[in-house]
């Protein structure tokens, strides 16, 4: 039964929603998946699919992931006897069903609702007709007939869930309204493109056990909230993203990609540098974050408020005018002077940040000039020194900054010795990294903090078998990739 757990949370689902245990396709023209894709709406902002072939590689390192955990068995034994409570045999009526990936969607005018349910399709391609029948006429208790649409026979199952069954085809809807629209989607071979779905899983695996992709573009331009954002360059290149979420025994790996090709961008228009290196993380911490080249983030967010955000951008240059008046410099001043690598670390109770500056002396005298007014520069009128570095009083602990050399470093609810010696803690580059954009968090190290300080403990053996969370991202003209993966010992 090992080959069941991957499909614990499916099943479950499925019987709770529905009384069926899978959805599917009748025989049609191209793939099973285009097949599937063809009942979706089009330019859906979320499509979800997950594979239900027990010999791919992604089922497999699901099964590899679950065996793992000493709860995975009970759990399966859990949805087998659930699904035999209601009449059905898993080898028998369930097991028949699995090769091709079940799909699900949600459209873009059911996000925008406040309050109410939502609407979704669902569609499975099954590889027996027979057996998916058999499955509904063993389930029909909690179903019944509402006509028909075609060759396929409409159900209802309670609540506003609607059924469609045509031969090996089963889709599922929110409403009997909802099925009917993507049964005709099909007929009339509409839906989602394998286009799209190429574009927005660009670069990512295609074996993963779970893909979400969707069309960005109709949620801003549909959003008067978001609509604004689409002055910015780069978020009007935006055509749609892409995940891959993939499992094995040493792990699960988030792959992620937003597709970009949308208006061509220049470098500069892109949120990261595209030339700067791996950045290098602080080693000691828990916690630890990487950007190489903060000034090229920095300047981009400026453009974007500026185009985004006029009002709000005016705002902040009035504020700026006006400490310029006082003091002769502005926070703008010191932002640019940040370049070269940008650490942040935390170990729970303390938050170190530290980055190059380009021009030390620069920069202490634009510190020294806007420490003149420290209530408008730094929200704060309560300014002392502890050696070299500055002490601003904070409601949530001190912020101590100090500028080492050509390192300026900033501490929180921490010392200005711990700050002084952030500036030149060892650092190593960020393993797997592939761009400007990188973290690390030691996940044993983390909870074992947390235990400590919580007043219920954390088990040690779940603590034993987790191994670091690691991430990156990288953006080029094209898109936005990175990942996110979490090691098991």
């Amino acid at each position: 039964m090992l080959r069941a757990r991957w499909i614990v949370g499916l099943v479950i689902c499925a019987v709770a929603a529905a009384g069926v245990a899978g959805c599917g396709s009748s025989g049609s023209s191209g793939s099973p998946l285009q097949t599937e894709f063809s009942y979706l709406p089009a330019n859906s902002p979320l499509v979800l699919t997950i594979q239900t072939d027990p010999n791919s590689a992604g089922v497999k390192n699901t099964m590899a992931f679950l065996g793992r955990f000493s709860f995975a068995p009970l759990l399966e034994s859990a949805v087998i006897t659930r699904l035999r409570q209601a009449g059905v045999d898993y080898n028998a009526d369930v097991k028949p069903l699995f090769g091709n990936p079940v799909v699900f969607a949600i459209p873009a005018a059911s996000l925008y609702r406040s309050g109410g349910g939502r609407n979704y399709v669902a569609v499975w391609v099954t590889k027996s007709s027979s057996a998916l029948n058999s499955l509904i006429q063993r389930t029909s208790s909690g179903l019944r007939k509402l006509g028909s649409r075609g060759s396929a026979t409409l159900y209802g199952a309670g609540g506003r869930t609607a059924i469609a069954v045509d031969g090996a085809t089963l889709v599922v809807g929110a409403t009997r309204e909802s099925v009917i629209a993507a049964l005709d989607r099909h007929a009339q071979g509409g839906g989602v493109s394998m286009a799209s779905y190429a574009a927005n899983t660009a670069g990512l695996p295609t074996d993963a056990e779970i893909q979400v992709f969707g069309n960005v573009q109709q949620l801003l331009t549909g959003n008067p909230r978001a609509s604004s954002a689409l002055r910015v360059p780069w978020v009007a290149a935006i055509r749609g993203y892409g995940v891959s979420i993939g499992a094995s025994s040493s792990g699960t790996t988030v792959r992620y990609h937003v597709d970009t090709t949308g208006s061509s961008l220049s470098p500069a228009q892109l949120p990261l540098s595209s030339a700067a290196p791996v950045p290098a993380l602080p080693t000691g911490f828990p916690i630890a974050a990487g950007l190489q080249d903060p000034q090229h983030l920095i300047t981009f967010i400026e453009s974007a408020e500026q185009l985004a955000a006029p009002g709000k951008w005016a705002t902040f240059q009035r504020r700026q005018a006006a400490l310029r008046a006082k003091t002769g410099t502005d926070i703008t001043a010191l932002l640019h002077q940040l370049t070269g690598n940008l650490v942040i670390a935390s170990n729970l109770h303390a938050t170190f940040g530290r980055a190059d500056v380009a021009d030390p002396k620069a920069t202490a005298a634009t510190l020294a000039k806007l420490l003149k007014d420290p209530r408008d520069a730094f929200q704060t009128g309560t300014v002392t020194r502890a050696g070299n570095a500055y002490v601003f009083k904070k409601p949530k602990g001190d912020v101590i900054l100090e500028l080492v050399g050509s390192r300026l470093a900033v501490g929180n609810k921490t010392t200005a010795a711990q700050v002084h010696a952030f500036a030149s803690a060892p650092t190593a580059p960020a393993a797997g990294a592939q761009g400007p954009v990188a973290f690390s968090v030691a996940l044993p190290q983390l909870l074992s903090l947390v235990s400590r300080s919580a007043s219920s403990r954390i088990p040690p053996a779940l603590i034993s078998t987790l191994g670091n969370l690691t991430g990156w991202a990288s953006n080029t003209a094209s898109g936005l990739n990175g990942t996110a993966s979490l090691a098991f010992k």
